[in-house]
């Protein structure tokens, strides 16, 4: 089992910023069992050369969580909006971390113990999101990167709001996951709302 070791002491040997992502008090120590399917909407690779994503929400119903990603999908589609939007909002997803562009699914191999808790609300934006890397702020990325943000302000329904905060939902943070653990399906554009349907089994 991957993180046998985990109690709910272990939470606390996390990076403080990973800690923050949770709301106090939400979280505990749960086991994830090999065969589920969780998913992220991300513009980032699953495993990069930082190692693999810790934060996941699942895709089927599994514990509080009582309609997984189907039941997000189903309030997109009665809104309106694209799952991202209202990912957006669920995962308080500041608008400079992430653009949000790939629907991404994995399937556990193995059995894991993880975190498991309620998203803690965000600001709009992080500590001087215009930057790019060390850029100036003038530079011809860092303009690229203020107009990217004000189109998904906009996009996202956040011009007015200082937060991005939705109703209460909730992820997993399963960490020391390496591509051994997890078996990888096919990702999808978050704007294709179509293929993500059939990919759900809402579309025949």
């Amino acid at each position: 089992m991957l993180n046998a070791e985990y109690t709910n002491a272990s939470f606390y040997s996390l990076p403080k910023s990973h800690q923050a992502g949770f709301a106090p008090g939400s979280w505990r120590v749960v086991t994830v069992p090999a065969g589920t399917k969780l998913f992220k909407l991300s513009q980032f690779d699953i495993t990069s050369k930082w190692g693999t994503t810790p934060w996941w929400s699942p895709v089927d119903p599994f514990l509080d969580d009582k309609s997984g990603v189907r039941g997000t999908f189903q309030k997109a589609m009665s809104d309106g909006q694209t799952l991202a939007q209202v990912i957006r909002h669920l995962s308080s997803v500041c608008i400079d971390w992430n653009e949000l562009t790939k629907f991404q699914q994995i399937k556990l191999r193995v059995d894991a113990k993880a975190f498991w808790g309620t998203f803690n609300p965000m600001p709009k934006f992080s500590n001087a999101p215009w930057l790019v890397g060390n850029d100036n702020p003038d530079s011809t990325e860092t303009l690229k990167k203020v107009k990217k943000m004000n189109e998904i302000e906009k996009k996202d329904g956040l011009r007015n709001k200082s937060e991005v905060k939705g109703a209460k939902s909730w992820q997993l943070h399963i960490a020391n996951m390496k591509p051994e653990h997890f078996e990888v399906l096919p990702e999808i554009p978050s704007h294709e709302t179509a293929a993500i349907g059939i990919a759900l089994g809402f579309i025949k």
